[in-house]
């Protein structure tokens, strides 16, 4: 079978570092894996898969149609091959929609008229909507209800065209103790640690989180209580716009901008992890805190909210309010957050790379693929 997608590896973010994992554990289950791209990262070696090298440009949007063409294209020069595409492609069998459905993503983002008619977008869409026409098209794999839910209402794509296969783990490390993660990053025992991770941090809802920590720390100031906080930033994004809003609002020294790196430390260290993401299928780093015993707070918005318990006071309803997400946030460390992170850490315990490979081989089995 062949895996598809313009770039593939952890380097390029957590939908292309899934596809890798998931190819070695296909591959670890007896599947013939090759894979398809324009890109390959760093993390997967050259010997490690066969690779159909698909032609790259520099410029993103022309780069997504030439993948697809190529796709199209190679398909039509094998009709027998199973090809698993994990982006919009007109005529693949297999479609694995981890970006979820383009036009809730624009609904999501508050896109107008006018955003709605740029190149990227119309692009997009017509790949989009020719795809889940297609008559060629057997399968779709959402992994979440929001995203089989979203394909369903945009495209009336039948749901016996589609199965929800929730993102899995690769075995992770261990981790240190709290103190000793704390010892080790320089951080104080007493401080109250909020984390947020991704790239893209306009729609990972960065700046609402900003916001709501301001207005905390106002009512803080008016209380005359001393901060007791800090807000850890990891991933890709544009730092110095949001280094200027931290200081607009009067917090940016008790807010650290990491950059991309290693989270293990981060998740050990933290008490919360907070994601007010405008639009996420599922986000994978919510998986990956809850799987390190991390409690996490995100919206209604990130698929990943199935598995939150609405009774915890975790999932923050409209992705922009920050006077409430301000008070949620105040009201989690009145709980034991441990048992919560714990809670969630059991519940999600069985979202591994090997249970999702093993489901997605029997889909093919059931669906016809190789």
């Amino acid at each position: 079978m062949i895996l598809a997608r313009q770039r593939i590896g952890a380097a390029f973010g957590g939908a292309e570092g899934y596809v890798a994992m998931l190819a070695r554990a296909l591959r670890d289950r007896g599947a013939d894996v090759r894979l398809m791209a324009q890109r390959i990262g760093e993390d997967v070696s050259r010997d490690e898969f066969p690779v159909i090298r698909a032609p790259d440009r520099p410029f993103n949007l022309w780069g997504v149609w030439l993948f697809s063409r190529f796709v199209r294209q190679y398909l039509e020069r094998h009709p027998g091959e199973t090809v698993i595409s994990f982006d919009r492609v007109p005529g693949v069998d297999f479609f694995r929609a981890g970006d979820g459905c383009h036009a809730a993503y624009m609904d999501a983002m508050g896109c107008g008229a006018l955003d709605r008619l740029s190149l990227k977008h119309l692009l997009m869409l017509s790949l989009e909507r020719r795809m889940f026409a297609h008559p060629k098209l057997r399968l779709v794999i959402a992994n979440s209800k929001m995203g089989a839910d979203e394909i369903q209402r945009e495209y009336g794509v039948p749901s016996e065209k589609i199965r929800i296969i929730y993102t899995g783990l690769a075995p992770g490390r261990a981790l240190l103790p709290k103190s000793d993660a704390r010892s080790k990053l320089g951080l104080d025992e007493s401080l109250r640690v909020l984390l947020f991770a991704g790239h893209h941090y306009e729609r990972k809802g960065l700046s609402t989180l900003l916001q709501s920590i301001g207005i905390m720390d106002k009512k803080g100031h008016r209380a005359a209580v001393k901060r007791n906080w800090i807000l850890l930033v990891a991933g890709k994004g544009d730092a110095d716009t949001y280094r200027l809003a931290a200081k607009g609002l009067g917090i940016h020294d008790s807010v650290v901008f990491l950059g991309p790196c290693d989270l293990d430390a981060y998740f050990a260290a933290a008490d919360l992890f907070v994601l007010p993401t405008r639009y996420d299928p599922l986000a994978r780093v919510c998986l990956e805190a809850a799987r390190a015993g991390l409690p996490v707070m995100t919206t209604r918005r990130n698929g990943f909210c199935e598995w939150l318990n609405e009774s915890d006071g975790f999932i923050l309803e409209r992705p922009t309010d920050a006077d409430t997400l301000a008070r949620m946030i105040e009201r989690a460390f009145t709980i034991n957050l441990e048992d919560a992170g714990r809670r969630l850490q059991s519940k999600v315990a069985h979202l591994t790379i090997e249970r999702n490979a093993e489901e997605i081989l029997e889909c093919l089995k059931v669906f016809g693929g190789k």
